[in-house]
C-alpha cells in the first residue's frame, strides 16, 4: 500500500496536479466524493471532501483557518483532543485503501497539516505543485477578495512550512506541467512507483491539460511580503541547498503567530469578519453555481429524453398506421376469397334452378 500526499500552495496548479497523477494511476477516491467543479477551477479540484472538512475543523479546532493559520506549537499533532478528528481522517483513508493499491489526497492545507496525516497514516510521498508567486497572490486575492500582501505572506507560510514537514519533497513547476512532456510524466511516474505512462495516458494527460486556463500573468503589486514570497520560490529551485534555511523561515513565521495568530505585516493573520464573510459568499456562489449547472444538465437531458418519447410515439403511431392497413388489407382479401369460393356454388344453384324451371 502506499499513500501519496499531493500539495502546494492554494491556486498553485494542485488540482491539475492531482489530475495528472491520477491519470498516471493514484487512486483518488470517487469523484462522487470529490469537491465539484466551479468558475474558479472549472476542471475540477480533485479533492476529497472529507479530507477537505478534516483540514477546516483541525485549522478551527486548533484556532485559525486556511487563510489565517494558527500558530502550531511544537508536537501539536500529538494533543489528544484530536483524537476525533485522527479516527475521522482514518476513516476517510480506509475508504481510499479499499478501492486500490495506490492512493493519493490532495490538499494545499496539508502544507501546513501534513504532522496530523503522519500520525493518521504513513505517507509515503509528498508531491507539490510551485507556482511563481505574483500569479498565485494575484490570482488568489482576486478568488477571495483578500489583500495581496496577506496572500503573498500567506504564500512564504505554506511553502516554508511544507519543506519543514515533508523531508522527502518532490517538487513539480506548474508551468513545465502544464506542458505535459512525456519526459515530465515518466519522471512523475518514476518517482512515484509507478508504471511508465503508455501512449495514452500521455495522450489523455494532454487531452486534459489546458493551458489557456493560465490566467494570471504575474500582476500583483510588488511589496516587501511579495520579495519574501518570491525569495522563498527561488530557494525552492535549489531546495537541497537551502532546506536549512526554508525551515528556519517556517519557524519564524510559526513564531510570528503565536500572539493571538497574528503577526506584522500580515504574516499568518487571521482574516477579518468582511473577508471571511467574503469567502462565505464566494462560496455559496459557487454552490450555486455548480447546482445551475447541474439543473441545466438535467433540463437538457429531459429534452432529449422528451425528444426521444417524441420519437418514440411517432413510431408507434406509424406502427399502428401500417398495422391497420394490413388489416384492411387482408380483410380485402379474405373477403375477395369468400367470393371467389361463393361463386361456383351460385352458379351451380342457379343450374339447378334452371332445370327446375324448365322441368315445372
Amino acid at each position: 500500500m502506499t499513500t501519496i500526499c499531493i500539495t502546494g500552495m492554494h491556486r498553485s496548479g494542485t488540482s491539475l496536479l492531482a489530475r495528472v497523477v491520477n491519470l498516471l494511476g493514484v487512486h483518488l477516491g470517487s469523484p462522487d466524493d470529490h469537491l465539484a467543479a466551479n468558475r474558479a477551477n472549472p476542471t475540477g479540484y480533485w479533492e476529497h471532501r472529507g479530507v477537505v472538512r478534516i483540514a477546516n475543523d483541525l485549522f478551527a479546532h486548533l484556532g485559525g483557518d486556511w487563510a489565517g493559520p494558527p500558530h502550531l506549537p511544537l508536537g501539536w499533532e500529538h494533543d489528544p483532543s484530536l483524537a476525533p478528528l485522527r479516527e475521522r481522517a482514518a476513516g476517510v483513508l480506509g475508504e481510499l485503501r479499499s478501492d486500490a493499491e495506490v492512493v493519493g489526497f490532495k490538499d494545499p492545507r496539508a502544507c501546513l497539516l501534513l504532522p496530523f496525516w503522519r500520525e493518521v497514516t504513513e505517507v509515503d510521498r509528498v508531491i507539490a505543485c510551485v507556482r511563481p508567486p505574483r500569479a498565485v497572490t494575484a490570482s488568489l486575492a482576486r478568488r477571495n477578495e483578500l489583500p495581496e500582501r496577506h496572500v503573498a505572506a500567506l504564500t512564504s507560510r505554506y511553502l516554508s512550512s511544507l519543506v519543514a514537514n515533508a523531508p522527502e519533497l518532490y517538487l513539480v513547476d506548474y508551468a513545465q506541467l502544464l506542458s505535459a512532456s512525456p519526459e515530465l510524466l515518466g519522471d512523475l511516474a518514476a518517482h512515484l512507483g509507478l508504471p511508465s505512462p503508455t501512449d495514452d495516458v500521455v495522450a489523455e494527460v494532454a487531452a486534459f491539460v489546458q493551458p489557456d486556463l493560465d490566467h494570471h500573468d504575474g500582476s500583483a503589486e510588488g511589496t516587501p511580503e511579495l520579495a519574501l514570497a518570491e525569495e522563498v520560490h527561488a530557494r525552492l529551485g535549489e531546495l537541497d541547498a537551502n532546506r536549512q534555511w526554508l525551515v528556519a523561515l517556517a519557524g519564524t513565521l510559526n513564531e510570528a503567530a503565536a500572539s493571538d495568530g497574528r503577526a506584522p505585516g500580515g504574516v499568518g493573520a487571521r482574516p477579518t469578519r468582511l473577508q471571511t464573510v467574503t469567502r462565505e459568499r464566494d462560496d455559496a456562489r459557487d454552490q450555486l453555481a455548480a447546482m445551475e449547472a447541474d439543473r441545466d444538465h438535467i433540463a437538457t437531458h429531459r429534452d432529449a429524453l422528451r425528444r426521444e418519447l417524441t420519437a418514440a410515439r411517432k413510431q408507434r403511431d406509424a406502427a399502428r398506421r401500417r398495422e391497420q392497413r394490413l388489416r384492411e388489407r387482408r380483410s380485402v382479401r379474405i373477403a375477395l376469397g369468400i367470393a371467389a369460393l361463393i361463386r361456383p356454388v351460385l352458379a351451380a344453384w342457379r343450374r339447378v334452378r334452371g332445370r327446375e324451371g324448365a322441368q315445372g
